[in-house]
């Protein structure tokens, strides 16, 4: 399964965050929850990765100058992205933008290459000062302040859509406290992009999936991927799927270097919801696992609320039987396929993959 090389591609990140969606104000304070909860980094580094966020957001909302409806024509999309790699904050955008206002954005952008943090402060006051602000706010205030704030100028890259507008990228580099310097080109981040678009991946988070990790996904799922529009017996069915998946990941990934990692993923395609994750499990608990899901394949619906009950009603159950539960009734109420598979890693660990489809 495709998990598995995702998962890889993103190996040596401590935590990684990639959207495709709907961007509203309320999704801003969701993200920095999913921030701070992913960091072990001091406060200060916590206030300035928020800053950026919420302009980095901001600058989403206020510029794009696409609607939704026109995105699906043009096989596009707005786009959010954070990782950490060894202390290392990334934060990357993209958004569509009329091509009569690049060269103006492209000169914005070139005035803060190679600058010191003293001319960079006072550019900001200059242009703070010059009372240039455009209709929309921030009159480049913005760039500047970001450039602060990470000592990075933002890098850039433009994608053609057609002759009317372009696909901005930017990406900022704030190294963290300690660790070494990192360097993620983005190039790399736009490849990402485009993989996820070819994909139809509207969200992917990798890192731990401890407790008070997994919580603000909740919201952000819910938020988002369209369920504003579903009817209230969906919603109810994908965030059922939704709870145990991560409650599985939390309960049974193995903890390795202090961390329950994995990789989370959801697909969204012709309004058909595929939920995905992929985790390391120890090898015993695999052969376990793939016995009892081997044993649901081709029951019906009649079939697993009768396995159902039986599991529920047995006299002593086990850790192993409550999650076996949780996966009848996965199945139960998923629409569609679902898909596992297990690759080893060595002689006590293997990688497990799992995708359901409602």
């Amino acid at each position: 399964m495709e998990i598995f090389s995702l998962y890889q591609k993103l190996v040596r990140d401590n935590f990684s965050l990639y959207y495709l969606g709907e961007f509203d104000d309320d999704l801003t304070e969701v993200l920095m929850r999913i921030q701070e909860t992913s960091s072990d980094e001091g406060r200060g580094t916590k206030k300035r990765v928020n800053y950026l966020i919420a302009e980095c957001f901001q600058n989403i909302i206020r510029h794009s100058n696409v609607k939704d409806e026109e995105e699906d024509e043009l096989k596009i999309s707005k786009f959010f992205m954070m990782r950490i790699i060894d202390r290392t904050h990334f934060i990357a955008t993209a958004n569509p933008i009329e091509k009569a206002n690049q060269s103006t954005l492209i000169q914005s952008l070139e005035s803060l290459q190679n600058l010191t943090s003293t001319e960079l402060k006072q550019i900001y006051l200059n242009a703070l000062g010059s009372n240039k602000l455009s209709a929309k706010g921030g009159g480049g205030l913005g760039l500047i302040e970001m450039a602060r704030k990470t000592q990075n100028p933002p890098s850039y890259h433009f994608d053609d859509i057609n002759e009317i507008y372009s696909n901005f990228f930017m990406q900022l580099k704030m190294k963290g406290e300690e660790g070494e310097e990192i360097q993620v080109e983005i190039e790399d981040t736009v490849e990402h992009y485009h993989e996820m678009l070819d994909q139809n991946i509207v969200l992917l988070r990798k890192g731990d999936f401890s407790q008070e990790s997994i919580l603000p996904l909740f919201t952000l799922f819910e938020s988002n991927l369209q369920l504003k529009k579903e009817d209230l017996v969906f919603k109810k069915k994908s965030l059922y799927i939704l709870i145990e998946l991560l409650q599985n990941m939390n309960k049974h990934a193995v903890e390795i270097n202090g961390s329950k990692e994995g990789v989370f993923i959801v697909c969204l395609k012709d309004s058909v919801y595929t939920m995905k994750t992929g985790n390391y499990i120890k090898k015993e608990d695999g052969i376990r696992l793939k016995s009892h899901l081997d044993s649901l394949v081709g029951l019906d619906k009649i079939q697993l609320a009768k396995r159902y009950k039986e599991q529920l009603m047995s006299d002593s159950m086990t850790d192993d039987q409550g999650a076996g539960i949780g996966i009848i009734e996965m199945v139960r109420q998923s629409d569609g396929e679902i898909l596992y598979d297990f690759t080893d890693i060595d002689e006590n660990l293997c990688f497990y993959s799992f995708s359901a489809t409602l």
